[in-house]
């Protein structure tokens, strides 16, 4: 919840007096479909992973009528070339 949560959040707040005093600015906060789609047993992260991105869309609307954008992009939702490389072999006999 630290990380994934409230670390953007006070990222995202602690970058926009700059880019207000530089006049404008983009942030981009990277997600993923964990926020758009829930799966059994992850839900502590899908609740992050939605909250971050209410927060950005929300901020987005406050911010925006000076000059800042902030976007979120979410992997795994998107189609890209490493989705469909093999995964590595995990070390420690598959730990």
């Amino acid at each position: 919840m630290a990380a994934n949560l409230a670390g953007s959040i006070h990222l995202i707040r602690a970058a926009l007096p700059f880019l207000r005093k530089q006049g404008g600015g983009r942030i981009v906060q990277v997600s993923s479909e964990g926020g758009q789609i829930a799966y059994p047993g992850f839900s502590l992260y899908h609740a992050t992973k939605w909250g971050i991105e209410g927060f950005v869309e929300s901020v987005a609307q406050e911010v925006g009528a000076v000059r800042h954008r902030l976007h979120h992009r979410r992997a795994g939702a998107d189609r890209h070339e490493f989705r469909n490389q093999p995964r590595p072999r995990r070390a420690l006999g598959g730990l």
